[in-house]
C-alpha cells in the first residue's frame, strides 16, 4: 500500500538536506513510581497499526515522493527498555531513519521512577499531531490494562493533504495573502545566536522547568493585563537575546509556528499530518525598555496578525508553487528557495494533562519539543503540562555551545514577570 507524500513532507524531508534540522519530534513523560513494561510495549504495537503512516517507508524520488507500508514484525524496532540515563539520553537525541519503518519509536527507561521517551519523524507529524499520538498511546495503554485482549475500532488514515484546510479558506484571502502579506513568511533575519564553530559537536537537548509557582505568577500577570502566555515567554525571550548579543536595540524577524487547523471546523483526530505554517515577527526590542513595553508590543503585532488571516500566506505560496510546476520541478524550487532565520521559537502549547493518562501509573511531568537544530541555527520551544512549563532548546554543538545556551534558557527564565499574590487568589482567577 501507498500513500502520497504531501508538500509539508517533503519540507520536512528538504530542512535535514539544507542542514536546517534533523527533522524529528521528542517527548520525555516523567512517573512517580513504575510503569508496567509489557502492557506499554502492547500499547506501542496497537499505535502502529492505529496508525497506517507511522508503520511506513518513505521514498524519495525528487517530488514524486510517498510513503510505503511495511509490516512491522519484530516490536524490538519500536519499543526499547534501557536501565541508565546515559543510554536515555542516547537515545532521546538519536533520529529515525524515514526510509525504514516505523516513523515512531517509544523507549522506558525502567528506574525507580519509569520514564518514556518518544520519537517520531517530523515528516509525517506537525508537534499537534503528535500530542494527539502520545493521547492515543496513553488510551491504548489504559485500555490494555483493564482487557488484555483491547483492540481499538478506528484507524487514523484519514486526508493527510491541506485540502479540507484551503475548503475553509476563501480564495479572496488567498488571492490577498499573496498580495499583500508576502512578507509574513520565509525571510532571513541577519541577527544569530552566538554559537561556536568548533567542529567537534554532539546532539543534545537542554530543558528548564518552570514550576507551579512561577507558572501562576505567568498567568496572574497574562490576566492582568491581557496578553497571552506565548507573548509573555516570547518578550522574554526577545529580551534574553538582547542581552546575551549586548546591542541596545536589535531588529528580529522571528518565525512562529500557526496550527493551521484553527480554520477547520472540527477538533476530531482524522488524520496524522503537517497543518502547520509560519509567520514572521519583525519587531524591534530595546535594551531599556521594560518588560510591559516589550510584551505590549508582542501582543499588538500578533493580535495584527491574527486578524489578517495568520498562516495563510506560506501555506497558499506552498501550494501554488507545486500546482504550477509539477511535483519534481516545484521541489526544486522549494529547495532553492527556503530561508530559515537563524534565531525562532515555537510554542508546542499544553499537553492535555486529561487525556494524558496511563491507568494505574501518575505522569509527574511531560514536555515536547521539535526537531534537533544545526549550527547556525537557534531555536526556543514552550511546552506545558498541567502547572509547569518547560522551555527547551535542541542543538547539534559543541560543549561551549551546551553550557551557553543552558545559561540563556536561565536568562530567559530571569526576564520572567514576578508578582506578589496570594497563591489561592490567582489560581481563583485563572
Amino acid at each position: 500500500m501507498k500513500y502520497k507524500a504531501e508538500n509539508f513532507d517533503k519540507v520536512q524531508h528538504l530542512y535535514q538536506e539544507t542542514g536546517f534540522n534533523d527533522h524529528q519530534l521528542h517527548s520525555t513523560i516523567r512517573f512517580k513510581g513504575k510503569i508496567n513494561e509489557a502492557i506499554l510495549r502492547k500499547a506501542v504495537m496497537l499505535l502502529l497499526d492505529t496508525v497506517p503512516i507511522l508503520s511506513c517507508a518513505y521514498r524519495h524520488d525528487n517530488g514524486r515522493d510517498y510513503w510505503k507500508k511495511v509490516k512491522i514484525v519484530d516490536d524490538r524496532d519500536a519499543f526499547l527498555v534501557v536501565h541508565d540515563q546515559r543510554t536515555f539520553d542516547y537515545f532521546s537525541t538519536s533520529k529515525l531513519n524515514a526510509l525504514n519503518a516505523p516513523q515512531i519509536n517509544v523507549c522506558l527507561y525502567a528506574a525507580e521512577n519509569d520514564t518514556i521517551g518518544i520519537i517520531m519523524n517530523h515528516m509525517v507529524s506537525d508537534a499537534a499531531g503528535f500530542k494527539q499520538c502520545l493521547y492515543l498511546l496513553a488510551q491504548y495503554y489504559s485500555n490494555l490494562m483493564v482487557s488484555p485482549y483491547y483492540r481499538p475500532n478506528d484507524k487514523i488514515y484519514g486526508d493527510r493533504s491541506l485540502r479540507d484546510i484551503m475548503k475553509c479558506i476563501p480564495i479572496r484571502k488567498r488571492i490577498k495573502s499573496l498580495l499583500f502579506q508576502n512578507k509574513e513568511s520565509n525571510r532571513v533575519n541577519m541577527a544569530s545566536f552566538p554559537l561556536s564553530d568548533d567542529p567537534h559537536v554532539f546532539p543534545f537537548i537542554l530543558t528548564r522547568e518552570l514550576d507551579s509557582e512561577k507558572y501562576s505568577q505567568i498567568k496572574a500577570y497574562c490576566k492582568t493585563n491581557a496578553v497571552t502566555v506565548n507573548d509573555v515567554v516570547l518578550a522574554a525571550y526577545y529580551r534574553a537575546l538582547v542581552k546575551i548579543l549586548q546591542v541596545k536595540t536589535e531588529f528580529f524577524q522571528m518565525p512562529i509556528m500557526v496550527d493551521m487547523r484553527r480554520y477547520l471546523g472540527h477538533k476530531e483526530f482524522v488524520a496524522l499530518s503537517n497543518f502547520s505554517s509560519t509567520v514572521i515577527m519583525d519587531i524591534a526590542v530595546d535594551a531599556n525598555e521594560s518588560f510591559d513595553e516589550t510584551v505590549f508590543k508582542i501582543n499588538r503585532e500578533m493580535m495584527r496578525k491574527k486578524a489578517t488571516d495568520i498562516g495563510v500566506n506560506g501555506l497558499v505560496k506552498l501550494q501554488l508553487i507545486f500546482k504550477m510546476l509539477g511535483e519534481k520541478q516545484g521541489f526544486r524550487t522549494v529547495k532553492n528557495h527556503l530561508n530559515n532565520p537563524p534565531i525562532c521559537m515555537t510554542n508546542v502549547g499544553a499537553i492535555d494533562d486529561s487525556k494524558l493518562i496511563f491507568r494505574g501509573a501518575v505522569v509527574e511531568n511531560a514536555f515536547v519539543c521539535g526537531s534537533i537544530k544545526y549550527r547556525p541555527h537557534f531555536q526556543v520551544a514552550l511546552s506545558g503540562f498541567q502547572e509547569t512549563l518547560t522551555l527547551s532548546s535542541n542543538l547539534y554543538g559543541s560543549r561551549q555551545d551546551y553550557d551557553r545556551i543552558l545559561d540563556f534558557l536561565s536568562v530567559v527564565e530571569g526576564e520572567l514577570p514576578i508578582i506578589e499574590y496570594s497563591a489561592k487568589s490567582a489560581f481563583a482567577k485563572a
